[in-house]
């Protein structure tokens, strides 16, 4: 095989391939965009290395429900109750521990005392 030869027979193998990567471009441009504002549900590993992360530490999962995982962390030596949304990240931090009684999850702050724990941080707690 020549020279000339070898060159027609690159640029009619390649011409083919080249064309279809611009068809296959043309075709996705026209695709809606990814949604990338939120972040996917998390499994409790990934969320108790995303709360590591933040800072806390000894974390554990006490529930985890579609909307929210709440857990038990320790921060600058102190414990904390963590309320945290795997789909957007936000995360609430209070003082006290999360624990399951009969009566269904409850809040026991520092003091003693156990209240119903908000759903949102803008809410007052129910004292039990």
């Amino acid at each position: 095989m020549n020279l000339k030869s070898l060159k027609l027979f690159l640029v009619v193998a390649l011409v083919p391939s080249a064309l279809a990567a611009q068809d296959t471009a043309v075709r996705h441009r026209h695709q809606p965009e990814i949604d990338t504002t939120r972040i996917g549900v998390m499994s409790p590993i990934v969320v108790q290395q995303r709360l590591r992360l933040l800072g806390y530490s000894r974390v554990a999962i006490v529930e985890n429900v579609r909307s929210h995982v709440r857990a038990n962390a320790f921060r600058s030596g102190r414990a904390v109750a963590v309320k945290y949304d795997p789909h957007s990240g936000k995360t609430t931090a209070l003082p006290g521990r999360f624990e399951r009684t009969p009566r269904g999850l409850l809040l026991v702050r520092p003091d003693g005392s156990a209240i119903v724990p908000p759903n949102e941080p803008d809410q007052t707690p129910r004292r039990q």
